[in-house]
């Protein structure tokens, strides 16, 4: 019989918030010049993303359980990476939706 795994207050495990923590902080040691709020800002978007996204990316990937502190801990390593991208990819559609969709349009 496996041991159940303890889980906070919303449902997260215990050990993929603490694998999220480790992998943002991973993270911030390639970032140069952050001031401290900004590095507790990427420090919060990496944690709840690894928090909240692992679960998403565990069914959609088909990864076992026994990974799941390991996803966590690459979601939270990546992003702060991604999450600015995404920002900026949706500010450019935002800005000129037309552009984007002749990047993708056969020439």
């Amino acid at each position: 019989m496996a041991a159940e795994t303890a889980t906070t207050l919303f449902g997260v495990k215990h050990s993929a918030l603490l694998a999220g923590f480790v992998g943002s902080l991973v993270a911030l040691t390639f970032l140069r010049e952050l001031t401290r709020l900004q590095m507790l800002a990427a420090l919060g978007t990496g944690l709840a993303t690894s928090t909240y996204l692992t679960p998403l990316a565990m069914y959609y990937f088909s990864v076992a359980q026994d990974m799941n502190d390991g996803v966590a801990f690459l979601l939270g390593v990546v992003a702060m990476n991604v999450i600015p991208a995404v920002i900026a990819i949706s500010e450019a559609i935002k800005n000129d939706p037309l552009a984007i969709i002749k990047k993708f349009m056969p020439k």
